[in-house]
């Protein structure tokens, strides 16, 4: 992020809280506007030889939130529509299969970030500070 970007916290959160997760979303839409343009065979590109495709790397960015938002913090269990995107995003397994098109891996993104705003939208700035 900039050093002249100014950070507003997002609406009906914490300050703290908020700004968290403006943050979040800043990302996010940085992510998805570098990834908008992308033909359906870069998914299965690598962006370096020997690493993990494009596809799951977009894929893992929700796993990753997922993993640490949702089942470590809040003790919660993933929805079962998401259990094929989070296994394509696991990057300490082999894929299976090519990846899939980029607006399900959007619509993935997308339902894990909801979760996550609907789950943050009640932490107050202090409980951001408990271990």
């Amino acid at each position: 992020m900039p050093s002249s970007m100014s950070l507003f916290p997002f609406d009906a959160m914490w300050r703290e809280t908020g700004n968290a997760f403006r943050s979040l979303e800043l990302v996010r839409a940085g992510t998805k506007a570098a990834a908008e343009g992308l033909d359906p065979s870069d998914l299965d590109r690598s962006a370096y030889p020997g690493g993990p495709t494009i596809g799951r790397m977009l894929a893992h960015a929700g796993s990753a939130e997922a993993w640490w938002i949702h089942k470590i913090w809040r003790k919660e269990s993933s929805p079962d529509a998401w259990r094929p995107m989070l296994a394509y995003g696991n990057l300490a397994k082999p894929a299976a299969g090519p990846s899939p098109a980029l607006a399900e891996i959007f619509r993935f993104l997308d339902a894990v970030r909801e979760a996550t705003r609907l789950a943050l939208i009640k932490v107050t700035d202090p409980e951001l500070d408990r271990a």
